[in-house]
């Protein structure tokens, strides 16, 4: 017999069951799993649908009719031809300031302005002349131009538009004024030259400027034939042209005056600053053209050394020699690499070239 005895012989049973509270807290939480799951299982499909490599194909595109351009179809189509639009100078008419470059765009010829006006091809001879192509009210013109051509018209604008900013020239250089250094930054700044004047619309539509762009004959004997510009002749050119009032408020002027006054002041200062950047540079100039012609002289240099010192080492076999497969390549390479300080030296020249007018204005 057991040392253990209980009433009855049955030992009292167990109840097993949780308590009510613990029964409902775990039915809550199956029930908060049973609504997630769905969630779950939904951000699951979206992210292997964004990780899967073979997306579905999309839908087709539906056929789109062409877009009629009455510019140039008209005439195809027989129906009457639209006239022909005239290129115009602002730039809200032929030029687009929103490119994604920064640069201007001619929107009709879809070419950078750079492209659309530019002086290019120096030929030397008793006179160096330049390939000069731009754009104007009556389409595009080019022609032979020369320096004097350039400086006769800036002449010519600086006094029948006296007060007015036109842009600037590099100077006259009696002495070395054929050597191809010099002549490639003449160019340069013939163009930047052309450049500015063709975004002033009152100077392109302007009929010095004419007589420049589509000459009869010699252009500075027909910018010497131009009427002197009167008192009269001005007053209703800037009304005309720069919408300027006749009667101005004492006030406004003043508070213009004092603008120019505080800009001149700085001018004069920053003008040092500009001076003594483009002196700092020069000499780097010169070193990186150097540099850039180093290239092809090396590319001589492994050859050589390729033909005289490994030959032994390829069995006198050319065909398994390396330098020759980019000798070719290599040829227009010194040419064709831009000097970075020379475009940064010439844009320091440039800002002083427009200091200088606007202060000579």
């Amino acid at each position: 017999m057991n040392n253990f005895e209980v009433d009855g012989g049955n030992l009292p049973q167990q109840n097993t069951e949780p308590p009510p509270a613990e029964e409902s807290h775990k039915e809550e939480e199956e029930s908060h799993k049973e609504e997630e799951e769905p969630q779950h299982v939904e951000e699951k499909h979206q992210i292997e649908a964004a990780y899967d490599p073979m997306p579905a194909e999309p839908e087709p595109m539906q056929s789109m009719e062409p877009v009629s351009n009455s510019y140039y179809d008209n005439e195809e189509a027989g129906e009457n031809p639209v006239p022909q639009r005239k290129y115009s100078s602002p730039p809200a008419s032929i030029y687009d300031d929103n490119t994604e470059d920064g640069r201007i765009r001619l929107s009709d010829a879809g070419e950078t302005l750079t492209d659309a006006f530019s002086v290019s091809d120096p030929v030397k001879g008793s006179h160096v002349t330049y390939t000069v192509r731009g754009y104007d009210d009556d389409g595009p013109f080019e022609g032979a131009r020369r320096y004097n051509d350039f400086f006769n018209l800036r002449a010519a604008l600086l006094t029948r538009w006296p007060g007015v900013y036109i842009p600037p020239i590099s100077p006259k250089k009696a002495l070395g004024n054929k050597d191809d250094k010099f002549l490639d930054e003449r160019k340069h700044f013939l163009q930047r030259f052309l450049i500015l004047t063709s975004k002033i619309d009152h100077i392109i539509k302007s009929d010095e400027f004419r007589l420049f762009s589509r000459p009869s004959g010699e252009i500075d004997k027909a910018v010497q034939m131009l009427p002197q510009a009167s008192a009269d002749f001005l007053l209703d050119r800037y009304k005309t042209k720069l919408n300027l009032a006749e009667e101005v408020d004492s006030a406004e002027v003043a508070e213009n005056r004092s603008v120019i006054n505080e800009w001149t002041a700085f001018c004069k200062t920053f003008m040092k600053t500009l001076k003594h950047m483009r002196d700092s540079i020069k000499p780097f100039v010169n070193d990186e053209d150097r540099q850039n012609k180093n290239y092809g002289e090396m590319m001589n240099i492994f050859t050589k050394f390729e033909q005289g010192v490994l030959m032994e080492y390829c069995e006198n076999d050319t065909t398994k020699h390396v330098v020759p497969e980019y000798e070719e390549k290599s040829q227009g390479l010194p040419d064709a690499m831009n000097n970075p300080i020379r475009e940064f030296f010439y844009w320091i020249k440039g800002e002083i070239y427009d200091l200088q007018a606007l202060n000579d204005c």
